[in-house]
């Protein structure tokens, strides 16, 4: 059987004239399969891979593809791509849905596209669709080898994946609706929001965060001195730079320690509760390969907290991952680690971040040691109900889970917390607290701040847990308050020629709003100024959608502009200006189409050309701004009577224009006598600012406006 060939995905950035998302894309040869032209075999190799991947198929699309038999082989082989790179990443917790499969000739290639989050997740779903779907046709009838090729893919698509602590801001951002981009995985900087709005985040940190406070945060040495100098609860620690003077210092502090890098996170380099000197050589050089310098510090014994700080208030508390498990009474700890580790595997179909298995192999004697401590080993059995511990250090790759606990917290606790963040000074802090009882006041029990962390990671109370906690929400909602969704107004216009924008430029500029503006001939402005902008139309858009001075955008879109994909996802006025003909041509109704399902405020169109729009697609979705200075009142009659409004000449026949709605008539403007060239062109401006949603009042000044000064410039 002919292989399926190795394929180049490509990537679009936003909708796009076949999905209305970002999304991938593939062109591929149709192989010559058998099966492509059986019915019944075809319609098996789509349940097979479903069930390959264990998807719940809830709308029933993988049922719906394998009863399709009257589609021609590459169609269905189209599809089938395109759900299956759907399906992968759905497996590793993707909200995806939308897909398309078309072949438009027999004699060209078949076409798949997929909806994607991220652009790297998209393209390698479309590699890892092709190897899946090409491997389970040659598999045939082994269910066990079908299950492992799928699970080799999903593992394949996992390691693309943005970092952990990035990846729930990232999909925080989107639950919100929240513009953003990333320049990359491996580093997760964002810039979200549009303009004027647009802020920045590393991972959970604000752009509005200090550089010195940055630094001081991740040297412990200076963060627990400050707290220390504050009378707060920090365990006696030493500097040191050698393994001579680690074992001097262990000696001064009194054993057990911890020695631990000065300037690493995320416990790299960290040994915990060393108990002699013979082991502090190895744990400093361990220590060493993450930091610059290294702490031996006083071990706490105790649970370790990890408590988030959101603007001086607590969030939330996780007790931190050490990997433990719950006796039944009859199981042994190796069967109770067993039973653990096959109710994960369950759990992580659809998780991006998996639970980990307990892998007592990686930690052997440490765990020995802390079964010892419970009067336990591997074969012996806990009482029903005891939790047992397995190690004493929180480390993922252990098998720890961290768990909820933040209405357990004691009062005391929570007062300390909120006394460390504002001598810290940051908007959103981790503190890394010690203690063995969180239930108990910390003045009653020896406990100890471990560190505090400027970065902290969100993920540890959303993903690493069974008890999640959305702390995602509150940071953005503290970036981005109820009302404000990072975007500033936007104005796309379009049509088959180019559009008379002047004077709306103008009275934008009249409302003291700095515009961005992106021609379809390659101008570009950013109010007053002329920018020199060079590239395609996508990339200089994104210069002026990420503008910090841009207060409005004005984009003029020409049919070109849409084959790599929208580089934005919603605007709020659809603009068509006039000259567009009775009969909308296919391509322009299917872009029209796309942008209207884009447009969240409204449509603002010829008033002589919404029958055509009604003929080609139906009723808008909302109430339309139709302008034209020359209707006629059965015109303007018939559009008030479907709800929509008017922008045209007074009712009594002097140059001025005004809003019908209902039965008034808003005036806009002064005497359009003089120029009555402007007429169309003021029509136009006031129906896109009345859809950004203006008051009449504001439009007839902003409007005027710009008139007097189209004038003045005319005259000069």
């Amino acid at each position: 059987m002919q292989p399926l060939s190795e394929v180049a995905v490509t990537p679009l950035r936003g909708p796009n004239l076949l999905l209305p998302c970002a999304a991938a894309m593939l062109s591929l040869p149709v192989p010559d399969w058998p099966l492509l032209s059986e019915p019944e075999r075809r319609s098996a190799l789509a349940l097979d891979i479903k069930t390959a991947l264990r998807l719940p198929d809830a709308d029933g699309a993988w049922q719906r593809l394998s009863e399709k038999r009257d589609l021609a082989p590459g169609a269905y082989l189209a599809r089938l791509i395109a759900l299956t790179a759907l399906g992968l990443q759905q497996r590793i917790g993707r909200k995806v849905s939308r897909y398309r499969g078309i072949q438009l000739k027999r004699s060209e290639p078949p076409l798949a596209i997929w909806e994607h989050f991220f652009v790297n997740e998209g393209a390698a779903a479309g590699r890892r669709a092709v190897a899946l779907v090409d491997g389970i046709a040659r598999e045939g009838g082994d269910a066990a080898a079908r299950r492992a090729l799928a699970e080799t893919e999903v593992a394949a698509m996992r390691e693309v994946l943005p970092d952990p602590v990035a990846d729930v801001i990232m999909e925080g951002m989107t639950a919100r609706n929240l513009p953003w981009r990333v320049f990359d995985r491996h580093w997760p900087t964002f810039e979200v929001g549009y303009g004027c709005r647009r802020q920045r985040l590393m991972t959970s940190m604000p752009d509005s965060q200090g550089h010195v406070d940055r630094m001081v945060f991740r040297n412990k040495f200076m963060a627990a001195a400050i707290l220390r100098e504050a009378g707060l609860p920090v365990p006696d620690h030493e500097l040191v730079r050698s393994p001579e003077q680690a074992a001097a210092a262990a000696e001064r502090i009194g054993f057990p320690v911890v020695i631990k890098p000065v300037d690493a996170g995320r416990s790299r380099g960290v040994t915990v509760n060393i108990t002699d000197a013979e082991a502090i050589p190895e744990a400093y050089a361990f220590a060493r390969e993450h930091g610059s310098a290294v702490l031996v510090e006083r071990f706490i014994p105790g649970l370790p907290y990890r408590i988030l700080i959101l603007e001086g208030e607590v969030i939330a508390v996780a007790r931190r991952g050490i990997p433990s498990v719950i006796g039944d009474g009859v199981q042994s700890v190796r069967e109770l680690i067993a039973g653990e580790n096959l109710r994960r595997e369950e759990e992580n179909l659809g998780l991006s971040q998996p639970l980990p298995m307990i892998n007592v192999e990686a930690f052997t004697e440490e765990c020995e040691r802390r079964l010892a401590e419970q009067k336990l080993d591997l074969d012996g059995v806990p009482k029903a109900g005891q939790e047992v511990w397995l190690a004493h250090h929180a480390q993922r790759g252990r098998g720890g889970l961290n768990v909820d606990v933040t209405a357990e917290v004691h009062p005391d606790l929570y007062h300390l917390a909120k006394q460390i963040a504002k001598i810290m000074r940051c908007p959103m802090i981790g503190i890394d607290f010690i203690t063995p009882e969180i239930e108990t006041s910390f003045r009653a029990v020896p406990c100890g701040i471990n560190e505090v962390n400027i970065e902290p990671a969100l993920n540890l109370h959303m993903r690493m847990t069974r008890t999640p906690r959305d702390v995602v929400a509150p940071l953005l909602a503290s970036r981005f308050p109820e009302g404000n969704d990072g975007r500033v107004p936007m104005i796309v216009a379009h049509g088959e020629a180019a559009a008379p924008l002047g004077l709306l430029r103008g009275a934008l500029a009249a409302a003291g709003l700095r515009a961005g503006f992106a021609s379809r001939d390659g101008e570009s402005w950013l109010g007053e100024e002329r920018l020199d902008l060079t590239g395609r139309f996508e990339q200089r858009v994104e210069s002026l959608l990420y503008d910090p001075r841009a207060e409005a955008l004005l984009f003029e879109l020409a049919a070109a502009d849409f084959n790599r994909g929208l580089p934005f996802d919603l605007c709020d006025v659809l603009l068509l200006p006039p000259g567009l003909p009775e009969r909308l041509p296919d391509a322009l109704r299917v872009r029209t189409q796309l942008l209207s399902g884009m447009t969240r405020r409204g449509l603002a169109l010829p008033l002589d050309r919404f029958a055509a729009w009604r003929q080609a697609m139906g009723e808008p979705p909302g109430a339309c701004i139709l302008y034209d200075p020359a209707a006629g009142e059965a015109a303007i009659s018939a559009a008030l009577a479907a709800g929509h409004r008017v922008v045209a000449m007074a009712p009594d026949g002097a140059d001025y224009l005004g809003l019908y709605h209902g039965a008034l008539f808003d005036r806009f403007t002064g005497e359009l006598a003089a120029e009555p060239g402007l007429r169309s062109e003021a029509a136009l401006t006031a129906a896109a600012l009345l859809g950004l949603g203006w008051s009449s009042p504001e439009v007839r000044r902003c409007l005027d406006e710009a008139l007097r000064r189209s004038v003045r410039e005319g005259a000069a």
